[in-house]
């Protein structure tokens, strides 16, 4: 099956709203396999700001995108990612697809300042979990971790207002590279190695395979 590859961005541009991974299109009888590529943005409304993201922030090492600090990401993953953090380092936390956040069971990837991609955890609620309840782990993992140690209050706030349970932290044992994502520079290198085309109207019905 022919494989191609077309940018996140023009698909959204072209009408094409919501999360895809591939999908499997006709063409001119011949089945073609299309993966979105590139990064999408995203940034919570500023008015979402609380004591939580701070936490995160300075003792975990996880900021989270808000829309009045806007943020741009200098890679270009296949397939494509959505960031929702960064941290100090020049690294940062994505998701394969859809955006993760506490209630869905979508795995998190890190993408550091060399542009190497690792898997840290299946969920973000395991990987806070983690965080909060061994304060090394994300170092352990490859991040930076934050910069300053979680206090005994701030570990209770996020226990408490995330619902967070130790047996639901992600385990060390499980992050490993992820070659799963080529992750580039930019569109302009992808391309040298890949073949984009352009979006095109049966495009805005693609569905992911079954």
């Amino acid at each position: 099956m022919k494989q191609l590859y077309v940018d996140i961005n023009e698909l959204a541009r072209n009408g094409r709203n919501g999360p895809i991974m591939c999908a499997i299109i006709s063409q001119g009888g011949d089945q073609v396999n299309v993966t979105p590529c590139g990064v999408n943005m995203y940034m919570m409304p500023a008015s979402d700001r609380e004591r939580a993201y701070d936490i995160a922030r300075d003792c975990i090492g996880m900021e989270f995108l808000f829309e009045d600090a806007p943020k741009r990401a200098m890679f270009y993953p296949v397939p494509f990612m959505t960031v929702f953090a960064h941290d100090r380092a020049g690294g940062w936390f994505c998701s394969l697809g859809q955006c993760a956040d506490m209630h869905e069971e979508v795995a998190v990837y890190y993408v550091d300042e060399a542009r190497r991609c690792i898997y840290l955890a299946p969920s973000l609620r395991a990987l806070l979990t983690a965080a909060v309840f061994d304060t090394g782990f994300m170092r352990r993992a490859g991040c930076t971790g934050g910069m300053c140690a979680l206090s005994y209050a701030d570990q209770q706030y996020m226990i408490d207002k995330m619902g967070l349970k130790a047996g639901d932290a992600a385990r060390l044992d499980d992050v490993r590279p992820a070659p799963e994502v080529r992750v580039y520079m930019c569109r302009e290198i992808a391309e040298r190695e890949l073949e984009f085309v352009r979006p095109f109207p049966h495009m805005g019905g693609m569905r992911m395979p079954e």
